[in-house]
């Protein structure tokens, strides 16, 4: 009976036990999960407080950035008015007014107005500013083109080839063609000259800006900021340097384009119908596969083909004879 009783009461105190342990058990894998939904809590809490500083960060710049566009373009807005000042100085809107062929020293004057701004732009700003400046470099260049373009004559004396004592006479229109031709030549000249001029007054106004810094400072640690000041400022020259360069390549491709289309292919067109008039002429008479060839006449030791006579003068109208 005594172990009977020992027996049930200490299976009963041992079920106690072990009860009271899978209790705290379960109690410390509660607390432990707790713990880590807190943790996750945390940590999603704290990226989404990253995603909304970062959110807010470019919410001010954009704001900042839309704030200065009216600033930016008031700014570009004067660029153009100042490159393009000369071209309406050349070429003014004045009813009965026909102007006349721009002279080599206009179109020094619309460069160097070019060169000025992108000047500025390089020194006082970064190639960002450079870039927007050449934007409005290709506007007064196609303006400028635009205008020569109106100028070329397409008559019917362009057309008419004039031959006088063993020459070319040029008409009117032809030399006034010839003349935008040369124009042409020489504003592209002009413009490819600008990236260079611009390049070395940048890095003179760097190297005296830099210069000065340095005379203020003084030590170790001022000289490495200059050193490095002056790395950064030669690639900010390069770099705005190259988008001027492609700005104005582009501008040489439209120089070409005007000049090769409008006033070149006309005169091409016509001297090669002009050769051609004349190999028929040759055929028709036999000069040409020796079919009543001049004689050769000889005199002592030199030697000379006789030429056919002809007129003085003759004109040719564009269409080679059937």
């Amino acid at each position: 009976m005594l172990g009977s009783a020992v027996s049930s009461s200490y299976s009963s105190s041992s079920s106690r036990a072990g009860k009271r342990e899978l209790t705290r058990i379960g109690e410390n894998q509660r607390v432990e999960g707790v713990e880590d939904d807190n943790s996750g809590a945390g940590d999603s809490s704290h990226s989404s407080n990253n995603k909304s500083n970062s959110s807010g960060k470019e919410s001010k710049e954009h704001s900042l950035v839309q704030g200065l566009k009216p600033m930016r373009d008031k700014y570009l807005l004067g660029v153009l008015a100042k490159m393009s000042a000369p071209i309406a100085q050349m070429f003014p809107e004045l009813e009965g007014y026909t102007a006349a062929v721009p002279s080599k020293r206009d179109i020094q004057a619309l460069t160097n107005a070019m060169q000025a701004e992108f000047s500025t732009g390089l020194i006082e700003g970064d190639c960002g500013l450079v870039q927007l400046i050449c934007r409005e470099f290709s506007k007064t260049v196609r303006l400028m083109l635009t205008k020569i373009e109106g100028m070329v004559m397409h008559t019917a004396d362009t057309r008419t080839l004039s031959t006088a004592a063993g020459g070319f006479a040029r008409s009117h229109a032809q030399q006034h063609n010839a003349n935008l031709l040369q124009l042409l030549v020489q504003f592209k000249e002009l413009l490819q000259k600008i990236p260079g001029k611009v390049r070395a007054a940048g890095v003179d106004a760097s190297t005296s800006l830099l210069a000065s810094s340095a005379t203020a400072s003084s030590g170790s640690g001022a000289s490495n900021a200059v050193n490095a000041s002056n790395s950064n400022a030669a690639s900010s020259v390069t770099a705005s340097v190259r988008e001027m360069e492609r700005a104005v390549e582009d501008a040489v491709s439209w120089i070409e384009e005007v000049a090769d289309k409008h006033i070149m292919q006309p005169v091409v067109t016509l001297l090669s119908g002009y050769v051609t008039s004349l190999v028929v002429g040759m055929h028709k008479e036999g000069i040409v596969g020796g079919v009543g060839a001049s004689p050769v006449v000889t005199a002592g030791s030199a030697s000379k083909t006789a030429t056919p006579s002809t007129a003085s003068t003759s004109t040719y109208t564009g269409k080679a004879p059937v």
